[in-house]
């Protein structure tokens, strides 16, 4: 096993994969002994224990009866008068099996393209984010339910970590991401967006999401000089 310059590991014994020391909630020092014991594919594994839960959770409450639905997702007015689990189990809930089926296969392409080896704090963080940016800059929206405000977030996040190092490909996907969330405050929903999701598209929810995304990136990168370097 070799420790690249920028801090990618490279293991011979694992395909050549390249691995990087992502910071405050990514693979740090202390998992390298995972790669160089060939204990690899089990902790890509555990990586997706997350996912599959979140992902089961949301096909369920699919399934649940309407009025059920209706006290898990975002209603400011309902979160005004104490119903806080709102701001993360709206999140959670969908319009329809077309508009949760959308969003898990965003999901998980999102998990292929990126190593997000465990994703449970940030998506926590931003679920809240996007949730606290509509309670406080958008009043007016009465009620939402979906996971593309986050999923929004995860995709931003992960594009600037990856420009770290992949800065050109990264750069242009950060653009054509800046480009959609610039469209959808000035235009509205993308074409066909509202027939795919059987419902109206919260357009704020996406912005308030990728902020909050750029935002958790930033205070990683603060906090990285000052983590314990000893995995001991």
């Amino acid at each position: 096993m070799q420790v690249q310059p920028g801090g990618w590991v490279r293991c011979a014994r694992h395909d050549l994969r390249e691995y990087r020391d992502y910071g405050l909630f990514w693979c740090a020092r202390r998992t390298l002994h995972i790669l160089d014991e060939g204990l690899l594919v089990p902790s890509l594994l555990q990586s997706r224990i997350t996912p599959l839960l979140l992902s089961s959770l949301c096909f369920l409450i699919l399934l649940l009866p309407d009025s059920w639905q209706q006290v898990l997702r975002y209603e400011n007015a309902a979160i005004g008068n104490g119903q806080l689990w709102r701001l993360i189990t709206a999140h959670l809930v969908h319009l329809g099996w077309p508009h949760l089926l959308l969003n898990i296969l965003a999901f998980w392409l999102i998990l292929e393209l990126f190593f997000l080896p465990d994703i449970r704090l940030r998506l926590l963080l931003l679920t809240l984010g996007t949730s606290l940016g509509l309670l406080i800059f958008s009043p007016d929206v009465g009620w939402y339910a979906g996971f593309s405000g986050a999923l929004h977030g995860l995709l931003a996040l992960a594009l600037l970590d990856r420009a770290l190092t992949s800065p050109q490909s990264s750069v242009i996907m950060l653009v054509l991401l800046a480009g959609k969330l610039l469209w959808e405050q000035l235009q509205g929903p993308l074409p066909g967006s509202v027939s795919l999701t059987q419902g109206s598209v919260i357009v704020d929810a996406h912005l308030y999401g990728a902020i909050s995304g750029a935002v958790i990136w930033g205070l990683e990168r603060v906090a990285l000089p000052f983590r314990n370097e000893d995995p001991e």
